[in-house]
């Protein structure tokens, strides 16, 4: 069985629909997001990081070519694309959002931060 390892809005999220989407047994494992998350134990016992490393790595191993396009489709290269274009870019603003608190040295600015990750 999968141990994930996250919480209440981090990037585990992402893993998790792709976990579902397979039927994919897991176990998931509330941590402080100050280290690097979301983090993903496998049956085997390796310890993967990376939201678009982690999505990517469940679709090869379960098959779930509904989400990913095999490596010889023609899909495969937009696919990656797209994949890694929610992680660069819409990961950050989402981190923006949801903990703008990190990104300011004055607390009154956080709901500024907030706003601007809303617009972006």
């Amino acid at each position: 069985m999968y141990i994930l390892y996250g919480g209440r809005f981090t990037r585990a999220t992402l893993v998790e629909m792709v976990m579902l989407e397979g039927d994919t047994p897991y176990e998931l494992r509330e941590v402080d997001i100050v280290n690097w998350m979301p983090a993903l134990i496998t049956p085997d016992g390796q310890a993967l990081y990376e939201t678009a490393a982690l999505n990517l790595y469940l679709t090869e191993q379960h098959g779930l070519t509904h989400l990913a396009p095999s490596i010889d489709e023609p899909e495969r290269g937009l696919f990656l694309s797209r994949l890694f274009s929610v992680h660069d870019d819409l990961e950050p603003i989402m981190k923006l959002y949801f903990y703008p608190h990190r990104s300011v040295l004055d607390e009154k600015d956080t709901l500024t931060i907030k706003q601007l990750a809303f617009e972006s």
